[in-house]
């Protein structure tokens, strides 16, 4: 779903999106690696600078998609619960959106997105404020199930020998004459 930065009046404009909303399931799934399994939210789209053609986008964005725990490898669930501030400015200086002014910026404002031909791409946007609410690591919820998961896993792999290469190195450091 595309927006004209033209369109968008002084008050700002707000789209709701859902699992109805193809582009937002779509946008989603990309971000999550999975199909969402809930899918919820709110994007509030103002002008920040009409001169520069800035849009500024606050995300509020509830999904859900069943994931992988990156520490025992059990199924789980990769939960997004986030509000985020995004801001974009046309990729193109010669643009209608753009007159051809300085353009400054705020600390805050540094973490800049870029909209093309005028128009900007809700997907795009949903896209980019799921990943960047994405946790570093996908864990388990229960952590103490998961913690016993993870170290049995790691037992059992600490028990069987290694590649048989390594075995003349470990018998080199150890001093061993004897290698198999």
């Amino acid at each position: 779903m595309r927006i004209p930065v033209e369109g968008i009046p002084d008050a700002g404009r707000q789209v709701a999106f859902s699992l109805r909303e193809a582009w937002a399931t779509e946008a989603a799934t990309l971000s999550l690696d999975h199909p969402p399994t809930t899918l919820e939210g709110l994007l509030s789209i103002e002008l920040a600078s009409k001169r520069a053609g800035l849009v500024r986008v606050q995300a509020q964005v509830r999904a859900e998609a069943a994931s992988e725990c990156d520490r025992c490898g059990e199924d789980c669930t990769l939960l997004v619960d986030e509000t985020s501030t995004l801001l974009y400015a046309p990729e193109e200086s010669g643009g209608d959106a753009f007159d051809g002014g300085e353009l400054e910026l705020s600390a805050d404002d540094l973490d800049l997105g870029w909209y093309a031909a005028g128009e900007i791409s809700l997907s795009d946007v949903l896209r980019e404020a799921i990943a960047l609410a994405l946790p570093a690591r996908v864990v388990c919820a229960d952590t103490l199930q998961c913690d016993t998961r993870t170290d049995a896993m790691l037992a059992a792999h600490a028990a069987t020998p290694g590649h048989p290469a390594f075995q003349a190195l470990r018998a080199l450091s150890t001093g061993a004459d004897d290698v198999d």
